[in-house]
């Protein structure tokens, strides 16, 4: 049996989880497949653009979460054709249009198509993810990439019998 402390703890998690709209059986399932689970689909996207001359952002790669499906954002890259280049490159990692704190005012080598970052970032429901990429100078950069990878899970997939004795239910 959990102690008072414990208790309390879980019970504040849980709290501030609700007030951000995410059903604790979505969140418990987020943490069933932190690391893949048989029966998960990857995501994998990547696409090649070429930076038009000016500062507005240009979409480079996206992915939406499909209908009744969870995710996570395990990993993301950037790359030019030239490497140079990627010091005149301004990257944004947004969620549902919205800037990911930490990934939203990116300059130069990030990480390599090789190599990519390490993320973990919960996708929920229908979520919109976006590399976004900005020309820092006055001519046409070529050959831009950016790459995303995942995985994507049905909700409650796990173990709905493990919810239940919880005391959770879908809302």
């Amino acid at each position: 049996m959990a102690s008072l402390s414990q208790q309390l703890a879980a019970a504040s998690i849980a709290n501030r989880i609700m007030r951000l709209g995410v059903p604790m059986a979505d969140f418990l399932t987020m943490l069933a497949h932190e690391n893949v689970e048989l029966g998960d689909n990857y995501l994998n996207e990547a696409a090649v653009v070429n930076l038009l001359a000016s500062a507005t952002d240009q979409v480079v790669v996206t992915y939406r979460v499909p209908q009744g499906m969870l995710g996570i954002l395990k990993h993301f890259a950037t790359a030019a054709e030239n490497p140079t280049d990627m010091d005149n490159i301004r990257w944004r990692l947004r969620i549902n249009r919205s800037p990911v704190v930490g990934f939203d005012d990116m300059i130069g080598v990030i990480s390599t198509l090789v190599f990519p970052l390490r993320v973990n970032l919960q996708l929920f429901k229908n979520a919109l993810v976006e590399i976004v990429a900005s020309n820092l100078t006055a001519v046409q950069i070529n050959n831009v990439t950016a790459m995303i990878r995942g995985t994507i899970f049905p909700p409650e997939a796990f173990a709905p019998e493990l919810l239940a004795s919880m005391g959770i239910t879908r809302r």
